[in-house]
C-alpha cells in the first residue's frame, strides 16, 4: 500500500519550482513512515486539455478566459515545466500523456520531455488520458480502448521506456455509471498487450451543487461506505478475475466543485475524513491512493506557493495533510499488511492492521461532531479491544484539534507541521500514553471528533478479527 497524492498540471508547477519546502519535509515525513517511495501521479483534465508549445518560454500560459478556474482548459506548457522533476528525485511518478486531442505527435514529444527529466528508473507508470467517460464526444469504453491501444503503439515504438507493463489504464471518473464499469472495459482488447500496470479509477466524497456539509458528508462513516460502493465493486472484479493488475485510486478529493470551500475542506472533520476514507480503502483491496492537489482546491493537503485562486492564500499546510503522516505510521514499513475493519458505525469505526497475519495497530476514530465552539463540555467514550494473551501494552497515539470546525491546532502524535517550520514536523505537546492490557483487553478513551491509533510493542499471536472489539 502506498500513497498519497495527485497534482493537477498547474499545482505540479509550484510544487516543484517554487515549494522545495514541501520535498525534504512533508513528502519525507510520510514517505519514512510508510517504508516506502511516495508516489507523484502529475494529470488531470488541464493537463489532457494542454498543448506543448516547444518555443514556449513559460512553464505554463493559462486563456485568459481560464484564468481564476481551478480546472483550466487549453492551456500550453514549455519545456520549463518538466524541469520541476528534477526537484524530487526518489519519488516514484505517474505521468499522464494528453489524449482528448488525439494528437499523438504532440503528447510523445512531451512524453519524451518527461521521461528525460524524471528518469526511467522513477517512472512508474504512464497513464493515457484522463476521465475519458467525460470526453465530449461521448466516448464508449470500447472507443477509449481502440485510441488508447493506438497511443499505447505509438509510445512503445517511439519512446525509450522500462521494460514489461507500464500503463495505468481506466482513470475513470464515474466507475459504475451506464457502460463505464471494469467488466466492460476489460471486454475489450485494452488488456491485448499485456502493457496494463494498474488500474485507476476516481473519487470525490459528495457530488451536488452545493458544497459538502461536516456532519452530513465528512463525519459520517455510513455516507463514506454508501458513495464507495461502485468503487468497491470495481476493486473486488480486478482482485477476483485480475489479481495481478493492482487497483488503484488515483484522483481522490472531497469534492470536486469545490473552489474556496475552505472552512470545510480544510477542517479538522475533512483529517478525519481523509483518515477514514484510507484505512477503509486500504481494507477494500485498493493498492493505492492518490490524493488531489491542486490550486483553488479546498481539499488541498497544502499549498507550496501562494494561491491566486484564493485570495493568494499560502504557503501553507492544511487539515487534510495530517491524515497522511498518520495513515503512513498505520502502514509502517509493512510490505504484506492486511486492513479488517472491526468496526462500522456511522459515528464510530475501528480498523486492525495485521503484518504477516500478526495484529500491529489498531485504530479508532470517533465520528462524532463537536466543534470548538460547542458550549458543552467535549464527549469521550471507552472502547475495548480484546488482544491476544501476548499483547501486554500498546502505545496510543492521538490524531487530534480543538474541534471538528477548527483548521489549526491540529496535532498527531503530538506534532504538527507548518510552513514556519519549514515543513518539518515540531513536538508541540506530549499525549502519547502506554495502556496496558488488563484481562487480555485494551481500554481507549476517545474523545468525539478524534482518532487514536494504538501500536502493539511486543511479540503477539493471531487473533479472529471478528472477536477483537468491544465497544462500551
Amino acid at each position: 500500500m502506498s500513497q498519497p497524492w495527485s497534482l493537477t498540471y498547474l499545482l505540479m508547477y509550484q510544487v516543484m519550482h517554487l515549494g522545495l519546502f514541501n520535498r525534504d519535509s512533508l513528502v519525507e515525513s510520510v514517505a519514512r513512515r510508510q517504508g516506502s517511495a511516495v508516489n507523484f501521479r502529475v494529470g488531470g483534465t488541464s493537463g489532457d486539455f494542454s498543448t506543448l508549445v516547444l518555443d514556449q518560454a513559460e512553464a505554463v500560459i493559462i486563456p485568459p478566459d481560464e484564468i481564476g478556474n481551478n480546472v483550466a482548459y487549453n492551456i500550453t506548457i514549455g519545456p520549463s515545466w518538466f524541469e520541476g522533476f528534477r526537484n524530487f528525485p526518489g519519488v516514484e511518478w505517474v505521468y499522464q500523456v494528453p489524449l482528448v486531442y488525439l494528437n499523438k505527435t504532440n503528447s510523445i514529444e512531451g512524453l519524451k520531455i518527461a521521461v528525460s527529466a524524471i528518469g526511467a528508473e522513477n517512472l512508474f507508470a504512464l497513464e493515457i488520458g484522463n476521465e475519458p467517460d467525460l470526453y465530449p464526444a461521448k466516448w464508449s469504453p470500447g472507443d477509449y480502448a481502440s485510441q488508447w491501444l493506438a497511443f499505447d503503439k505509438t509510445i512503445r515504438g517511439e519512446v525509450s521506456l522500462p521494460k514489461g507493463s507500464i500503463i495505468q489504464a481506466g482513470t475513470i471518473a464515474g466507475v459504475g455509471v451506464g457502460d463505464w464499469t471494469l467488466p466492460n472495459l476489460f471486454s475489450t482488447d485494452i488488456d491485448s498487450t499485456n502493457m496494463v500496470k494498474t488500474v485507476s479509477t476516481h473519487y470525490y466524497q459528495w457530488f451536488g451543487v452545493n458544497p459538502p456539509e461536516i456532519e452530513r458528508d465528512l463525519m459520517n462513516h455510513t455516507a463514506l461506505v454508501s458513495t464507495m460502493a461502485n468503487t468497491t465493486l470495481a476493486a473486488q472484479f480486478m482482485s477476483q478475475n485480475y489479481p495481478s493488475i493492482p487497483f488503484v485510486m488515483g484522483e481522490v478529493g472531497t469534492y470536486p466543485g469545490a473552489i474556496n470551500n475552505y472552512k470545510v475542506e480544510q477542517s479538522f472533520a475533512a483529517t478525519l475524513w481523509n483518515a477514514n476514507f484510507i484505512l477503509y480503502a486500504m481494507s477494500q483491496n485498493v493498492s493505492r491512493i492518490s490524493m488531489q492537489q491542486g490550486l483553488g482546491f479546498g481539499y488541498s493537503a497544502w499549498t507550496p506557493g501562494l494561491d491566486p485562486d484564493n485570495g493568494n492564500q499560502g504557503p501553507g499546510v492544511w487539515g487534510p495533510y495530517y491524515a497522511f503522516p498518520f495513515a503512513a505510521d498505520f502502514i509502517d514499513g509493512a510490505t504484506d499488511l492486511q486492513v479488517v475493519p472491526v468496526l462500522q458505525q456511522e459515528k464510530l469505526v475501528a480498523y486492525a492492521g495485521y503484518e504477516s497475519e500478526r495484529l500491529s495497530k489498531l485504530v479508532i476514530i470517533n465520528l462524532e461532531v463537536w466543534n470548538k465552539t460547542t458550549s458543552s463540555p467535549r464527549p469521550s467514550r471507552e472502547v475495548k479491544f480484546q488482544v491476544p494473551p501476548t499483547v501486554t501494552k500498546a502505545k496510543a497515539e492521538k490524531l487530534t484539534a480543538p474541534g471538528a470546525d477548527v483548521g489549526e491546532d491540529i496535532t498527531w502524535a503530538g506534532m504538527r507541521w507548518t510552513y514556519q517550520s519549514k515543513g518539518l514536523p515540531e513536538q508541540v505537546i506530549h499525549d502519547t500514553e502506554i495502556i496496558s492490557a488488563v484481562h487480555k483487553s485494551l481500554t481507549v478513551n476517545i474523545q468525539s471528533s478524534q482518532a487514536v491509533m494504538l501500536s502493539m510493542l511486543l511479540d503477539h499471536e493471531g487473533i479472529d478479527p471478528s472477536q477483537l472489539l468491544m465497544c462500551n
